[in-house]
């Protein structure tokens, strides 16, 4: 799975993502269904009532009609209720057979009593003393059958769609929160095997260096002191602007300038709209440090180590280039890579998945160059600390 599709916020929503229900979103629908409803049985009765010479303003049945409708709009919400707190499912037949059963005849019954009670609206007083308790549980009879497959059953498959479908948002959510966490607890173990790679090579080059210049050595403690601290603030995120990224390669690349001198010559050519373009943090380091290591280092003279960053086509293109060659012993081929390459690799294939580019080639010019394109990301986001701001908070 591509960490990028996950952002914080989504990690956040997901761990909330156990929803209840909107009971302010289903009396709102509830309402306008049962309005609308009132509305076609008006226009439907309107014209025949006209046809037969009984014409009533419209708003007068309408109001007629929404009044007989009303205490089915309140009930519905109690059917939806039902509904969700007991579900039928392979285990569980018989209580909620018995439960709905249960409900949709109190809601017959409720709308029977409703229209006997307003019976006395819409007929002459001779014709109501006729309506007895007999007819009313005959009507109560019908009214079960109607109301039922009307409105009981439909209310009921809505309720459960939309709970079957909650709870399936909630599955998913689930799988992308448990992704997420995958994901995250990956990317923590390839940067914890690069910090200890990293912290070995410079101390590596420190106790070389105490052998003839103790001097220049203090200078590289410090400076890898300021290094770690910066590595720190990089320590919880999984992306960070290129800038902040370029201000550790310079303080990386100051303590090679210190063992190498005048052999290591630094050049680099960095657009300003590709400093603000998100990266992994220590993507742009352990690529660095191979070029010197593999490539300035073994030449006598030493070497030119170039760096770009440009923005092309919604993308993002970094470039790092030095002299030497994929076949001298000390450089491993892409695919017997050592940890620092091998981890860039990994971690910008959880990130990205197959939405980027990673390539390690001669350039026929008697160099190495390695090229990453990324898809280019901007965010306001909280920026690192650098160097100076990291002392002042110490």
């Amino acid at each position: 799975m591509s960490l990028s599709l996950i952002t914080s916020e989504e990690v956040h929503a997901a761990s909330a993502s156990k929803e209840k229900t909107n009971w302010s979103l289903v009396w709102g629908v509830n309402a306008i269904s049962w309005l609308v409803l009132s509305f076609l049985e008006v226009i439907t009765v309107y014209p025949m009532r006209i046809s037969q010479g009984r014409p009533l303003p419209f708003w007068m049945m309408f109001k007629d009609v929404f009044l007989h409708n009303l205490l089915g709009m309140v009930l519905t919400p109690g059917i939806y209720y039902l509904a969700l707190k007991f579900p039928f499912s392979p285990r569980r037949i018989l209580k909620p057979t018995m439960v709905h059963l249960s409900g949709s005849i109190f809601f017959a019954f409720a709308n029977t009593a409703q229209h006997y009670l307003m019976f006395p609206l819409h007929v002459s007083p001779d014709s109501y003393e006729k309506f007895t308790w007999m007819l009313f549980y005959g009507f109560m009879s019908y009214a079960w059958f109607l109301d039922t497959s009307t409105t009981y059953i439909p209310v009921l498959a809505i309720a459960y769609m939309c709970s079957y479908y909650q709870k399936y948002r909630e599955n998913e959510m689930q799988k992308l929160r448990l992704d997420a966490q995958l994901a995250q607890a990956q990317l923590q173990f390839l940067r914890s095997q690069l910090n200890p790679h990293f912290l070995f090579n410079t101390l590596h080059s420190i106790t070389s260096l105490m052998h003839f210049d103790i001097d220049a050595a203090d200078k590289m403690m410090a400076q890898l002191s300021d290094l770690l601290r910066m590595a720190l603030q990089q320590a919880d995120v999984n992306e960070t602007e290129l800038k902040y990224e370029l201000d550790f390669v310079d303080r990386y690349l100051a303590i090679e300038k210190t063992r190498l001198g005048d052999r290591l010559r630094i050049s680099r050519s960095v657009s300003e709209e590709a400093k603000q373009a998100l990266v992994p943090p220590l993507i742009l380091q352990p690529l660095v440090e191979n070029a010197v290591i593999h490539g300035v280092s073994q030449q006598v003279e030493g070497g030119e180590l170039f760096l770009r960053a440009i923005v092309f086509s919604g993308t993002l293109r970094l470039t790092v280039r030095n002299k030497g060659s994929l076949r001298t012993p000390s450089f491993r081929p892409p695919g017997h890579s050592g940890v620092g390459i091998r981890n860039i690799r990994e971690r910008l294939n959880q990130m990205y998945g197959g939405d980027h580019s990673f390539v390690i080639e001669e350039d026929g010019k008697g160099g190495v160059e390695v090229a990453i394109i990324l898809p280019l990301r901007t965010a306001a986001v909280s920026p690192n600390l650098t160097i100076d701001q990291v002392h002042a908070a110490l």
